[in-house]
């Protein structure tokens, strides 16, 4: 279930087939990094953010690019996210061109009971279990 929400004050790519691909390229890394499948990441990219970092705005020059790249995945702990935090950064230096100094990586285990399946087959399987362990004496 792992989300991976990139947000900077910049247009990273000037054409759809780009942004697609640098997509692909946050999504693999997603998979490889949190050991998670692939069928159940949701990788986002949000581009031209009003954000300021350090109180500044233009993205113009380099030194007031700004991030933050929020990971919400189960099953993380606080020896992974040092891991985590280390090697998002050092991804988003080199494909993006981020400066580490200029924003946040913030990684986030919401605890299972505060997550809900997106999935059809997954959502029945989840409503069926809630039922399951519902008291059906107390249902009229």
């Amino acid at each position: 279930m792992p989300v991976v929400d990139l947000t900077v004050n910049f247009r990273i790519s000037e054409s759809a087939h780009l942004g697609r691909d640098l997509i692909k390229d946050l999504h693999a890394f997603s998979v490889e990094t949190l050991k998670k499948p692939s069928k159940y990441m949701c990788v986002k990219i949000n581009e031209h953010a009003l954000m300021a970092f350090d109180g500044t705005f233009d993205p113009a020059d380099e030194c007031w690019t700004a991030f933050n790249l929020h990971i919400t995945c189960l099953g993380v702990d606080v020896q992974q996210n040092k891991e985590i935090i280390a090697a998002y950064t050092k991804f988003l230096s080199e494909k993006f061109g981020l400066p580490g100094d200029r924003g946040y990586v913030r990684v986030v285990d919401p605890g299972r009971e505060n997550i809900g399946p997106g999935f059809e087959e997954d959502a029945r399987r989840y409503r069926h279990r809630e039922c399951e362990n519902q008291d059906t004496r107390n249902i009229m």
